[in-house]
């Protein structure tokens, strides 16, 4: 995939910076929009990388969660670092923004324009993926693989990557907090895990504050009004996001 010939490939840019003729990401169905209930993303503290070969070059592709800007900026560099005599250190990433298109980046770092980072960021975003990067280190092998040649190897060690790579569905739930005697908290506890409840905190005190991630609090009360043969009151204080 090639941007137009005024697109500046070492630049970050929105997807509305595209031309159409262009455009990789289809945002009205794209599971990468912060609007939406859920994101495709890469597993935390994962770390993947595919080595291919072709006429002797060799193509090390690694892929990491990055969830901003700044932190695929520093895993670019830390691949630098960590084959600093090779020619090139190809890369691309999505970031989802809450409320605004994905913010897209790539860079052909040396290679001939549009060779490397576009095709890098075209896999990337054909896999439904967001907040992650993708950086392809190349050691050349002696051999010139031309314009076509660049694409496909690049193409082909993102793709071997992604494949490798564990996924997780990042889904924003809602967090529901009540309140237990210290008596039955533990038994509470112990029980919302066993019914399959995510529990966020539980702080001890007169009274034992238990906070549930969940997006089914009617669900959450009648178990604890089940366990506490009570009825019981949970109130929303906030949201966060969790790997499914």
């Amino acid at each position: 995939m090639l941007f137009s010939s005024n697109a500046r490939t070492n630049s970050a840019r929105n997807i509305s910076d595209i031309p159409t003729l262009y455009r990789i990401i289809e945002c009205d169905i794209c599971p990468t929009d912060r609007d939406n209930d859920y994101m495709l993303t890469l597993k935390s503290d994962s770390e993947t990388t595919r080595e291919i070969e072709v006429r002797r070059s060799r193509f090390i592709a690694y892929a990491c969660r990055a969830d901003s800007s700044d932190a695929a900026h520093r895993i670019v560099n830390s691949r630098r670092t960590r084959y600093p005599d090779a020619r090139h250190h190809c890369s691309a990433y999505v970031i989802s923004q809450e409320g605004m298109n994905p913010l897209l980046h790539s860079s052909d770092d040396g290679e001939p324009s549009g060779t490397a980072g576009p095709p890098i960021l075209q896999v990337i975003s054909h896999s439904g993926l967001s907040n992650l990067v993708v950086v392809v280190t190349r050691y050349f092998g002696g051999t010139l693989l031309g314009t076509g040649g660049l694409t496909r190897a690049y193409s082909d060690a993102t793709a071997a990557v992604l494949d490798a790579a564990p996924k997780v569905s990042l889904v924003r739930q809602d967090i529901y907090q009540t309140e237990v005697s210290t008596d039955v908290a533990g038994k509470v506890e112990a029980e919302l895990r066993a019914a399959g409840f995510h529990i966020d905190e539980v702080r001890w005190g007169a009274l034992v504050d238990i906070k549930v991630v969940t997006n089914t609090p009617d669900e959450l009360s009648s178990k604890l009004s089940s366990l506490l043969r009570d009825s019981v009151t949970v109130q929303k204080v906030g949201s966060r996001e969790v790997e499914m």
